[in-house]
């Protein structure tokens, strides 16, 4: 098996089409919206006493930017409506594939077995514009219970685990071509 990490966005038509090779080779995808004005109380050490307090009860909070984060949230939600249907599961925690995080997250898995998913997919220009403002978190697709392509959007890195060498040659010369690879 083999594992890289591609520091180069794949946009564009090569973007639609790794979302063509994604679809047909996962069973399923995650992405996730953040609730940046919940914070995880076992991260607040040292933060100050109003973080901590808005953390504790954020339906009461009068931080401007809770509105904002409102406002996203309503439209993500809006732009999930469509797909409803091939939703998986929706929780939420604070983490996401594993890896904790300071605010709550409201993850989806989707099933991706219909056209309106792919238009989901696509709605979006390239592998790193899965972040906040426009977009839901960091997309990353399975195979049964196994991730083999994650991202961090707002890193500029997409991780591509547990495939075969072969694998990992057919999508660098498709789908990246010139780009950082570690």
């Amino acid at each position: 098996m083999d594992s890289f990490t591609l520091l180069k966005d794949i946009t564009g038509k090569k973007y639609v089409g790794f979302i063509d090779y994604a679809l047909q080779s996962s069973t399923s995808c995650t992405f996730f919206l953040p609730y940046f004005y919940v914070l995880n109380p076992e991260m607040m050490e040292g933060l100050p006493p109003e973080a901590a307090q808005n953390a504790a009860a954020p339906e009461t909070t009068s931080d401007p930017y809770k509105t904002e984060w409102e406002r996203y949230i309503r439209r993500m939600e809006a732009r999930i409506e469509p797909i409803r249907d091939s939703v998986l599961h929706c929780g939420r925690d604070f983490q996401y594939l594993g890896f904790g995080y300071g605010h709550l997250c409201e993850t989806y898995r989707l099933r991706l077995d219909r056209d309106c998913v792919k238009e989901f997919l696509v709605s979006e220009n390239s592998l790193f514009s899965w972040r906040y403002p426009n977009a839901p978190e960091d997309i990353s697709f399975f195979r049964g219970d196994t991730v083999w392509c994650r991202t961090v959007a707002h890193e500029k890195r997409a991780f591509f685990d547990g495939i075969s060498p072969q694998e990992a040659a057919l999508i660098r010369k498709r789908f990246v071509r010139w780009g950082r690879i570690k």
